[in-house]
């Protein structure tokens, strides 16, 4: 191969590993698609307590990444109807995306013409061995 370093074929491996290997290889007729999945509907916090939201966040940041999504969308809200006007959610989704799950994120800005009631997620790229590691999974 040309401007990189060639595979070893399975049969240039010890003997008896070769047969393994081939366990773990994709039948020849299979193909792996590069077009990514349908992005989810956004992710919509609104009426949830602090903590609720906050663990429906995580479970959505890594299902989306699980599945190789790389923008995801989350509704919060502006705070508009708390009793005090301050807003909860908001900061609380934001700073846990910075600060909690870093590992997957890799940006997020106010989602545009959302009067900042939502919020655009970026995820990082990472191999089915990073996933695994991370996530403990």
């Amino acid at each position: 191969m040309s401007g990189g370093k060639a595979r070893r074929q399975p049969e240039s491996l010890a003997p008896g590993f070769a047969d393994l290997w081939r366990d773990y290889l994709p039948p020849q007729s299979t193909q792996v698609s590069r077009v990514p999945t349908a992005p989810p509907e956004p992710l919509d916090l609104h009426g949830d307590s602090r903590a609720e939201a906050l663990r429906r966040l995580r479970d959505f940041v890594l299902s989306g990444a699980a599945a190789g999504h790389h923008q995801l969308e989350v509704v919060h809200g502006r705070g508009a109807h708390t009793a005090d006007g301050f807003a909860v959610l908001r900061p609380a989704v934001r700073s846990y995306l910075k600060n909690e799950l870093h590992a997957w994120v890799r940006g997020i800005k106010p989602q545009v013409g959302s009067a900042d009631g939502a919020t655009t997620i970026y995820l990082k790229r990472h191999t089915a061995g990073d996933r695994q590691h991370r996530t403990g999974r």
